[in-house]
């Protein structure tokens, strides 16, 4: 992929999970807050990416209030508790994200976010969908959240492993 990929996603909200403070993530998953597949994705991530910055940038189109908890999250005074909770109180009956949305939240996605967003429907359209940083600087794109596909998106990722999840505290929004 070019390198305009990454900064695309880049310069959407997005937030990181784990890490060290001010790590640069190698690796940013573009995901919907109600995606079960980006649910156990993050369960998933929270076993294997112990060490790993992640930066996880929200698109909105799995449900009609996609964008409205993927804003709630971004903006919550805690984003990356929000995140956590989002995924953890996943309800994979009712395909929804475990966000309790406040009352008065923001309702949409910023533009950087709707400009990946347009993007995105080029690579696949799926979630979700991994952009990599490999050792080398090149950005690679996959998607999915069966194990072995994780370990080998892992295995690629570039930087230092530190922690991932709730382990260790990192910058929120970025």
């Amino acid at each position: 992929m070019p390198p305009s990929t990454w900064q695309l996603a880049e310069a959407a909200e997005g937030v990181v999970m784990g890490g060290t403070p001010g790590a640069k993530p190698s690796i940013q998953i573009i995901f919907d807050a109600n995606c079960p597949y980006c649910a156990r994705l993050y369960a998933l991530l929270r076993q294997e990416a112990r060490g790993i910055a992640v930066r996880w940038v929200p698109i909105a189109y799995f449900r009609e209030d996609s964008a409205r908890l993927a804003a709630a999250i971004l903006h919550a005074g805690d984003p990356r508790a929000a995140l956590d909770a989002n995924f953890r109180q996943y309800d994979f009956h009712a395909h929804h994200g475990g966000y309790r949305v406040p009352a008065g939240a923001t309702q949409g996605l910023q533009a950087s976010n709707l400009a990946l967003q347009r993007q995105w429907r080029n690579w696949g359209g799926y979630t979700p969908m991994y952009l990599v940083r490999d050792s080398h600087g090149a950005t690679l794109l996959t998607g999915g959240a069966a194990p072995d596909i994780v370990r080998s998106v892992l295995g690629r990722a570039a930087g230092p492993l530190k922690s991932y999840g709730g382990e260790s505290p990192t910058e929120g929004r970025k």
